[in-house]
């Protein structure tokens, strides 16, 4: 699990127990004896000047079902302020926001090749869908999760920053592309 130390302690506390507290949102889901939650490929992906992401992946597994599912949780903080970065901290509009992040999401989708046959109502404009996101100095990297085929695997997109100016709060950009 994406855990940081050292830094400013009221950013590390919040970015620490948000990434504890989506893992225990997937523990928390355990029904049944045999069901398991095992941890996957995740990592504090960037600690900017202004921002710490973490993207934590975790493999759900239901007794007597064929194969385990992978689940992503994402976790943004504002290093100045300790609290957390969400859509509608980012956008001057979030609706606004959301129908650019719909188009923009869908123009990189088509261009993946395992996303061949995607589903476009799990992009259409509203928040769950883009609410797992990182931060990255390149643009907003949102875990879109199984939007094709499950043997496509959980499908991701960079949007870059560029492609939102206009739309973020002022001064936002500086924040999440540090």
């Amino acid at each position: 699990m994406p855990q940081l130390s050292g830094g400013k302690a009221d950013a590390r506390t919040e970015f620490n127990a948000a990434m504890r507290a989506g893992a225990q949102e997937w523990i928390d889901r355990i029904s049944r004896p045999g069901d398991s939650v095992t941890g996957g490929d995740s990592q504090v992906v960037r600690i900017g000047a202004q921002v710490l992401s973490g993207h934590l992946v975790v493999s759900m597994y239901a007794e007597g079902a064929a194969h385990p599912n992978s689940n992503d949780f994402a976790h943004v903080t504002n290093i100045d302020t300790g609290k957390a970065i969400t859509l509608p901290d980012l956008f001057t509009d979030l609706q606004q926001g959301l129908n650019t992040l719909s188009t923009q999401a869908e123009a990189l989708v088509q261009q993946n090749p395992r996303a061949t046959g995607y589903s476009k109502s799990q992009l259409t404009p509203v928040a769950e869908h883009f609410q797992t996101w990182v931060a990255t100095p390149e643009g907003m990297k949102i875990y879109l999760g199984e939007v094709a085929s499950h043997a496509a695997g959980n499908i991701d997109v960079t949007v870059p920053w560029s492609a939102l100016d206009g739309m973020l709060k002022p001064g936002m950009r500086a924040v999440v592309g540090s």
